[in-house]
């Protein structure tokens, strides 16, 4: 096969979804030709679809220094930098894109959203007018429009996001974004009706559904198959290093802010969330829960398969993956909870933090907030609240049988009286205190999830109850959590 030939395979099966095999094709490139900036594109763009950012980012830097006025290049090293938590290379590469092709809408709209995700919304917020005032009117560029300032008033636009949300064309993630920035509009403009309206139509346009009662039978194959015996066989396994600071628990609990709060320390980098461990479950065959129904079966099995050995290559391949050189990262994969059973074999000297908040709160949280595919728990309340509460009882699992402490963290105490709350996460994790942890809004570091804009902020309880003013419409999410629901939620 040709160099143009394996390039034209491998950018099919990249956008396949098929990232591994256009890796194998690329490598079978005689080495002159694959050292040209388009092969090397093509290798950086399969390695960041693999989330193997740091090999992606060497690909791409070479390619740029071969083709430096290449939109296409530097629009993907900046999407690699943004993903290796640097916005600010990410900003300068699409900058230099746009000036390569100054009429560019997709570069012109990734500039406005890093500007917005480092805090920059006037910015944002003007590049955003530009392009929609330019006909690039799309779903993100209307999203972002949304999320880039406080509306006092109804913005025109709100009539073209309505009218591009109605069309039958739509993809479901574009169709669930423009209800999600309708939303925000109704939401600044104190209309919770309408607000609420466009919630659920949004989530009513996950592209797939969730068998929480598969989850459920997930959960309960897990929990039997993790008793305390299963851990004192295995009290060898892993590695020493008492590295990582894991934060998990539902999206929305929390977990953003205890890793910014924690990232404010000198010693702490906050690494995000790394699918590390979900991706070592999925290689070894063993469901996650999410499957759907039929993988309970496999749990037992296949937890009993995992060596002493493997459980050090684990370990060490994870080390060998974090680009800083601080002495404690954190990992805040809110989902680690599902795999906390090979966490604390892989390594049983790593600080546990358990992100906890009202099952109100967080379930409303989650349902107003666009998560992406993955989470389609969320998509009506009844699942949701259903789904809650096996990850509540899971949880309780893991705190009695696991040979490694859990730190609870409890977002309202944390908002209440965070030093005492701070000083007792450092003291689990070895740390000492540092006056920078009261000021984590902040630090340059930067939180690359859906409570980005939260954390830019100091503490505050004004979300604590936000789901109060739509109580009425909350029954069913209140019948699925069942006694987890305070008596104070019911409406009426």
């Amino acid at each position: 096969m040709s160099a143009e030939a394996a390039a034209r395979t491998a950018s099919g099966l990249i956008r396949a979804g098929r990232p591994a095999e256009a890796l194998e094709i690329l490598r079978g490139i005689p080495r002159s030709a694959a050292k040209a900036p388009e092969i090397r594109h093509l290798a950086g763009l399969a390695q960041l679809a693999l989330g193997r950012v740091a090999e992606a980012e060497a690909e791409l830097r070479k390619a740029a220094q071969k083709a430096p006025r290449s939109p296409a290049i530097l629009r993907s090293l900046g999407d690699c930098l943004l993903q290796a938590d640097d916005p600010k290379g990410a900003e300068a590469c699409y900058r230099k894109a746009l000036s390569a092709a100054p009429g560019d809408a997709d570069t012109a709209a990734r500039l406005a959203g890093v500007l917005l995700y480092q805090g920059r919304r006037e910015e944002a917020h003007e590049r955003y007018r530009a392009l929609i005032a330019a006909g690039a009117a799309t779903p993100p560029v209307l999203a972002g429009f949304a999320g880039s300032t406080e509306f006092e008033a109804e913005p025109p636009e709100l009539g073209s996001i309505l009218k591009l949300a109605a069309q039958p064309g739509l993809g479901a993630a574009e169709r669930r974004m423009l209800h999600f920035a309708a939303a925000k509009i109704a939401r600044d403009l104190g209309r919770p009706d309408a607000e609420f309206e466009h919630y659920a139509a949004g989530k009513a346009a996950q592209a797939r559904g969730f068998d929480v009662s598969a989850f459920a039978r997930w959960a309960d194959a897990l929990k039997q198959a993790t008793p305390p015996a299963f851990f004192a066989a295995r009290s060898d396994f892993g590695v020493p290093s008492g590295r990582p600071i894991f934060i998990f628990g539902m999206p929305r609990s929390g977990t953003t802010l205890i890793e910014q709060i924690l990232g404010a320390h000198p010693d702490v980098h906050p690494a995000g969330e790394l699918p590390f461990f979900a991706r070592a479950v999925a290689a070894a065959g063993l469901p996650d829960g999410h499957a759907g129904a039929g993988g309970e079966g496999l749990v037992g099995r296949g937890l009993a398969a995992l060596g002493r050995e493997q459980s050090v290559r684990l370990g060490e391949a994870y080390l060998a993956g974090i680009r800083s050189a601080a002495p404690r990262i954190t990992d805040k994969l809110p989902h680690n909870f599902l795999h906390l059973w090979l966490i604390a074999l892989v390594f049983p000297r790593a600080t546990f933090i358990h992100a906890v908040r009202d099952p109100v709160a967080t379930c409303f949280s989650c349902f107003t907030t666009d998560l992406g595919d993955w989470h389609a728990y969320t998509r009506d309340l009844p699942t949701l609240g259903a789904y809650y509460r096996v990850y509540r009882d899971l949880m309780a699992h893991w705190t009695r049988v696991l040979p490694v402490p859990i730190v609870e963290m409890r977002y309202e105490a944390l908002v209440a009286t965070p030093e005492p709350e701070i000083r007792r996460m450092l003291d689990a994790a070895g740390l000492g205190w540092d006056e920078r942890l009261l000021r984590f809004h902040e630090s340059a570091r930067l939180a690359r999830t859906a409570s980005y804009a939260q954390v830019r902020e100091p503490l505050h309880g004004r979300r604590l109850e936000a789901w109060r003013p739509f109580a009425g419409k909350l029954g069913p999410l209140f019948e699925a959590l069942g006694d987890l629901a305070p008596e104070a939620a019911a409406p009426g």
